[in-house]
């Protein structure tokens, strides 16, 4: 296994070979195996979906049915008393959702954005785009039960994918690492026992080449696997640097992902997974100073998507992992255990983006983790169904290199290298949650779990390290009655957290863990022979200590704000209003104001910190006052084949990017478009397909630093392709 046995890694690690801990708890684990019972079937999997999107609209002219593991446990997404939106895979192919940056699109309320190559995800105006290796954001990313630990880490593109799950408020009582804003959930398909190839190749505008391969089989009886890839390269940048004559906003140099993924049924009550991942991106992604004031040394605006950087300009990111699952059914229980190692090396090389070398920034990051997570569930639809758990993570991120160059690297010596610490994290949780059938149609949910945090800080030079823990008790608790067969309404009081930790900048300086407490009601209801579905939810919610982003000439630093309270309502409706015609709306109406945050600087366009003040009642950071989505397809057979055609808009009301409300996203409207031709038998299919075919003007981010002034990245501008696929038996 080359993945875990670099000498490096072991040596960054300090512990227990990775390797080593993950097959000693796997085999550990596979002990239920030996002593259980063979007693009932084994649990069944959710649905798959189409990767094109041509077998949807269904055929029964009905909607079709959602399954979602939001309570850790396969049930119907109508029958959960909480937030959702579920994405199956030809969802996401018709909205052209092509990775976690475009998710923001087709889910209510879900704003990312990209920071240095980190993924910085907000879910109703609650997030963080903090892109330290040790910094965990807020919506948390779970890819296949495991947690993406590294901010770097959870911007991917997808392949091989079943469906995805967004989960709105915070999950502080079933989820791993406890998230205050969210959980976004990414379910990969499981290899089957036929064999089946899917391979695409597509060119875009920008010379951009994809190219994805999914192979699956069975080799045994007993066992499946299969293998996905995934390859991307944008031959030219949206824009261009102007001092250099480079590319500039080009985000893909030869970037691939490789993922294998293995099931293993030796018994009737016993499925075991093991899947092993890495990929490697590159980009070249330079700043610019935000107009309509020259930059620091007077370049004048150099125009949407270019930059005057006057030194080179690269991001680098490799990330994968291992891990294990085992389903144990016993005769009045079931046993779940998921093991996993992850990693991410991370190495920018940042220009201040003027055309004079001032600044010049090279860091190498390193992120790794092993976790562990231990459930035992209820079975059947007893009027009690429970599941309790115990989880542990040992998490290490830092710095082994960095230098920060003020003025031209060539000339200027020695570099200036502030020391950065290594940051420890290990955290321990018992968890549980039960639901229980007070009356014939009345359910109380309830649930709790209780986190022990312990952080360590680790400088290179000479000096004590520091250390602190922290505790927190979060909690669930839902009533839903069922006025009818397909209608639900509920309510639910939750609070999560984010666990505190270290500015690796500076000694003795941190942060208090944020605590989020959620108050929610909803319905969830399903009308005219589930041809109609409309779901609904408003919230409020109270927000202490929330960690904040403070970018400085050197680094970024985490604080503080105090308190903000946030409201809004969201509804999503979907309707087959006839036999291959689906239509689904959405909408999020929210507002986030700081109840108190004394202290905040602005900064000004041209770098300069004013006087601090105080921010109460500005708006919260990425918070749009509205959004929505609109998605139409259509599907009809014809003597030379099956043609899908689709259509998707979404509009964004707008946000802020700083706290003083200074440097924000306008309003914009995206509409992205596709049509899909099959032949006869559906073994090859081409797609010809747009996006952000308004052009419109989107931020990837927008920040405020001092010394500096106002500076930017943007999105991409109208795009357009065409792929062609082969889909072999």
């Amino acid at each position: 296994m080359p993945l875990l046995s670099s000498g490096s890694n072991h040596r960054f690690y300090g512990r227990t070979p990775p390797a080593l801990f993950l097959w000693t708890a796997t085999l550990a684990s596979l002990v239920n195996v030996s002593l259980a019972s063979p007693a009932v079937a084994q649990s069944a999997g959710a649905p798959t979906s189409d990767a094109n999107g041509l077998n949807q609209p269904s055929d029964s002219g009905r909607l079709e049915e959602i399954v979602v593991s939001a309570q850790r446990r396969l049930e119907n997404q109508q029958n959960v008393p909480l937030a959702i939106t579920a994405i199956s895979a030809g969802d996401l192919a018709r909205n052209g959702t092509s990775g976690t940056q475009d998710l923001g699109q087709a889910v209510p309320g879900l704003v990312i954005n990209t920071v240095v190559a980190a993924g910085a995800p907000f879910l109703r105006g609650v997030g963080s785009d903090q892109i330290e290796p040790a910094s965990e954001p807020s919506v948390a990313t779970y890819v296949d039960g495991v947690y993406i630990a590294s901010p770097q880490a959870n911007l991917f593109s997808f392949n091989n994918i079943d469906r995805i799950e967004v989960l709105k408020g915070p999950q502080g009582t079933l989820f791993g690492r406890n998230a205050s804003g969210g959980v976004i959930q990414v379910i990969t398909r499981d290899p089957s026992d036929d064999l089946h190839t899917d391979v695409s190749l597509g060119y875009a505008n920008y010379a951009d080449v994809t190219a994805s391969a999914y192979v699956t089989g069975g080799v045994t009886k007993t066992l499946n696997g299969d293998l996905a890839f995934l390859f991307e390269n944008q031959g030219r940048g949206w824009g261009h640097d102007l001092t250099t004559h480079t590319q500039n906003e080009q985000l893909a140099l030869d970037n691939f992902a490789v993922r294998s993924k293995w099931l293993w049924t030796p018994g009737e009550s016993t499925r075991i997974r093991m899947s092993i991942d890495y990929a490697k991106s590159a980009a070249h992604n330079q700043w610019q100073f935000a107009p309509p004031v020259p930059d620091p040394v007077g370049d004048r605006y150099p125009g949407p998507f270019n930059s005057w950087g006057a030194l080179p300009d690269t991001q680098r990111v490799k990330t994968g992992g291992i891990a294990a699952q085992i389903d144990q059914d016993l005769s009045a229980i079931r046993i779940v255990n998921i093991v996993s190692y992850r990693f991410t090396d991370a190495l920018y090389s940042k220009d201040a983006g003027m055309s004079v070398p001032i600044f010049h920034l090279y860091e190498k990051g390193k992120q790794h983790d092993i976790s562990e997570e231990l459930q035992f569930q209820s079975k059947g639809n007893s009027r009690f169904r429970w599941i309790a758990g115990l989880y542990y993570l040992n998490n290490l991120a830092g710095y082994p290199q960095e230098d920060i160059v003020i003025g031209n690297p060539v000339t200027v010596t020695p570099p200036v290298s502030p020391p950065h610490a290594y940051i420890s994290t290990q955290s321990y949780a018992g968890f549980g949650q039960g639901t229980v059938n007070v009356l014939p149609k009345l359910d109380l949910v309830v649930g709790g779990r209780y986190s022990f945090d312990k952080d360590s800080a680790r400088w290179p030079n000479p000096g004590p390290g520091d250390e602190h823990t922290f505790t927190k008790f979060t909690y669930r608790v839902a009533l839903d009655y069922h006025f009818a067969d397909d209608t639900l309404g509920y309510v639910s009081a939750n609070r999560g957290f984010k666990s505190g930790g270290f500015n690796p900048l500076l000694r003795d300086n941190e942060y208090l863990p944020e605590i989020l407490t959620s108050y929610a009601a909803g319905i969830k209801s399903e009308f005219l022979e589930h041809r109609l579905r409309l779901n609904a939810e408003g919230y409020l919610y109270h927000y202490q200590d929330i960690q904040v982003l403070i970018p400085t000439f050197t680094g970024n630093l985490i604080a503080n704000a105090t308190a903000a309270r946030m409201k809004g309502l969201e509804a999503t409706l979907d309707a087959e209003p006839i036999r291959n015609l689906r239509v689904s709306a959405a909408f999020a109406l929210e507002n986030g104001e700081y109840l108190d945050y004394p202290g905040v600087q602005t900064i000004t366009q041209q770098g300069a910190v004013l006087a601090p003040f105080n921010a109460k009642r500005k708006n919260t950071l990425q918070t749009p006052r509205a959004t929505e989505n609109l998605m139409a397809s259509y599907r009809f057979q014809t003597s030379v084949g099956t043609f899908a055609a689709a259509v998707s808009a979404y509009h964004n009301a707008g946000y802020a990017f700083t706290t003083d409300n200074l440097l924000n996203q306008p309003a914009y409207t995206t509409l992205n478009a596709a049509l899909t031709w099959a032949a006869p038998d559906e073994q090859f299919d081409i797609r010809f397909w747009g996006k952000n075919l308004t052009n419109a003007i989107v931020y990837q981010g927008r920040f405020a630093v001092s010394g500096f002034g106002w500076v930017q990245t943007q999105a991409a501008p109208t795009t357009y392709g065409v792929t062609f696929s082969a889909h072999l038996h």
